[in-house]
């Protein structure tokens, strides 16, 4: 059956006590192409029941999201952009720390996997047509790669990229700590150990402005630099 109003992940447990989470619509009948995934992936491919929770969940997104707006699982694909644009306009329902808030890039970019993942194995059963994975992932050749990277045969070598990701920014790292400052700690330390541990940092390169973490024997613990 196709994608109902009202998808929602549901908790299935078997006769002999395993349980898996799959999609069902307002009526709590099984979205049988969202059921078969999520089965395979937890007996099949043997991922954690807190995986399918997971998985069932951000389906069961991307399936009201098609039904709402009147779109076929095959039109979905088409218009992937479109669910992008509604998932960074809605704020989280579920209870946690983003409640309130529209998901963040990574966040985001894991539903478009789990939606991926499904189309594929849709494919693969056979419940939608194979071109719909052209909508989805974007079909490069290595020909423009360095020669040390492409294969050695001559032959081209094809690699399949998602055509919908965001852009997710990386922390920054912490800034090396000056000489002046490495000096002043070795100045305060106050065992030759401790002494020992800054000069193996500061040579290793492992020195920097922040926390920093100090072990011991049978120990560790975070101590402030500058602090005595």
């Amino acid at each position: 059956m196709g994608p109902s109003r009202g998808c929602r992940a549901f908790r299935v447990v078997l006769p002999d006590r395993r349980a898996y989470w799959t999609v069902v619509d307002d009526s709590y009948t099984k979205v049988e192409v969202a059921d078969r995934f999520l089965f395979d992936l937890r007996f099949g491919a043997d991922r954690a029941e807190s995986t399918s929770r997971v998985y069932a969940g951000e389906l069961a997104r991307f399936l009201s999201w098609c039904d709402r707006s009147g779109r076929g699982l095959e039109d979905g694909a088409q218009d992937l952009s479109r669910f992008v644009l509604f998932l960074r306009a809605t704020p989280t329902a579920r209870p946690g720390a983003g409640q309130g808030r529209p998901p963040g890039p990574g966040q985001v970019n894991h539903v478009l996997a789990v939606v991926r993942e499904f189309f594929k194995h849709a494919v693969a059963a056979g419940a939608v047509d194979g071109k719909v994975l052209a909508a989805l992932y974007e079909v490069a050749d290595d020909r423009h790669l360095p020669a040390e990277l492409r294969d050695g045969t001559g032959g081209l070598r094809y690699r399949a990229r998602p055509r919908h990701r965001l852009r997710t920014s990386r922390p920054a790292g912490p800034d090396a700590a000056s000489q002046e400052e490495w000096e002043s700690l070795l100045m305060v330390a106050s065992s030759w150990r401790d002494r020992f541990l800054l000069v193996l940092l500061w040579f290793t390169g492992l020195f920097s402005r922040g926390p920093d973490l100090w072990v011991t024997s049978g120990e560790a613990y975070l101590c402030c630099s500058g602090c005595p």
